[in-house]
C-alpha cells in the first residue's frame, strides 16, 4: 500500500523563520526541550487544515534541545484510521542545548488516506538514551487539490 512517499530530509541551524504556514495551535505531546513552531505548506492557521494528495508538502519545525546529544533523530508519523504510518526516522547529527534549529521534510501523501483526518506527530529523540527532547502534533485532513 503506497501511502506515503518521502522526498527529501534535512536540518539547520535556524537563522530566520519563514513564517508561511504556521500551524497554531499545535498540541505539545511530550519532550524536555522546547517546540518553538511548526510549519507546514500550505496550512495557515488552527488545526486541522487540509494537505493535499500527491503534492510535495515540507513540513519543518524550529527547536531548542534542552541538552546536547551525540546523535538524534527526527521522526515524523502518520496517525491514520488505519494505525500509525513512520514517515521518516532520520539522523540530525549532534545537537548542542540551547541552539535553535529547523528540521525539514517534504513528503507526498497518496490518494489512499484522501477525505481522512490524520494526526501529524514530530518528534525529536536522543539515540543513545531514547530521550524525547521535542514532540508536537496536530491534525490534517487529507484532500485532493
Amino acid at each position: 500500500m503506497k501511502i506515503i512517499l518521502v522526498l527529501a530530509f534535512t536540518l539547520t541551524v535556524a537563522v530566520a523563520s519563514q513564517q508561511r504556514g504556521v500551524v497554531t495551535p499545535v498540541t505539545p505531546c511530550g519532550g524536555s526541550g522546547t517546540p518553538v513552531q511548526l510549519r507546514i505548506q500550505n496550512c495557515e492557521g488552527a488545526p486541522p487544515c487540509s494537505i493535499y494528495t500527491n503534492i510535495d508538502t515540507l513540513i519543518e519545525g524550529d527547536f531548542i534541545p534542552s541538552t546536547n546529544s551525540a546523535l538524534a533523530r527526527f521522526r515524523l508519523v502518520a496517525e491514520t484510521q488505519q494505525g500509525p504510518i513512520t514517515v521518516s526516522d532520520g539522523d540530525l547529527g549532534a545537537l548542542v542545548g540551547g541552539q535553535l534549529y529547523t528540521a525539514s521534510q517534504t513528503i507526498r501523501i497518496g490518494t489512499t488516506l484522501e477525505g481522512q483526518t490524520i494526526k501529524v506527530i514530530l518528534d525529536i529523540y536522543d539515540v543513545a538514551s531514547g530521550r524525547i527532547e521535542i514532540c508536537v502534533e496536530a491534525p490534517m485532513f487529507v484532500t485532493n487539490p
